[in-house]
């Protein structure tokens, strides 16, 4: 049986190359700081922090529901720390969380966050308005009393 470091002095003896690789350096690091803000009644903005030096983008997925039923949206290139999720449904609850990416390989998830859509505003209805007729005034009652009035 042969030990790490005698498969590493062989492969140098031999010439060919070796690369170590520490595990903690394999592993995916998950996005953070993730927010999510309104924009219209059909957009939302999400925003994210990645201290991934080699991811080569992140996947974003969104629910109606706060911890299930979640999808895949979108695809984010490696560079880019935010996207627009259009299309949505006005005064709508929407819940992301985003994972990085190196190449099929995926981070944990990131806290899910929420955020809702702006109320499409009523237009105004047509309001009837009502006509007001002033009455006539009346000045005076004048009431004529005959003084000598036949019988």
């Amino acid at each position: 049986m042969t030990s790490k470091y005698t498969r590493i002095v062989l492969a140098l003896t031999v010439g060919l190359a070796f690369t170590a690789t520490p595990a903690a350096a394999a592993r995916i690091l998950t996005p953070s700081e993730l927010t999510a803000h309104p924009v219209s009644t059909s957009s939302i903005v999400l925003s994210w922090n990645d201290s991934n030096v080699d991811a080569t983008g992140f996947l974003v997925e969104r629910s109606l529901e706060a911890k299930r039923r979640f999808a895949p949206i979108a695809t984010v290139d490696q560079g880019r720390r935010s996207m627009q999720d259009g299309s949505l449904t006005s005064a709508t609850t929407y819940y992301y969380r985003v994972r990085a990416m190196r190449g099929r390989k995926l981070s944990r998830r990131s806290d899910v966050v929420a955020a809702t859509t702006m109320l499409q505003p009523v237009a105004p209805t047509e309001t009837p308005v009502a006509t007001v007729t002033p009455l006539p005034t009346v000045t005076a009652i004048q009431t004529v009393v005959p003084t000598s009035a036949p019988l």
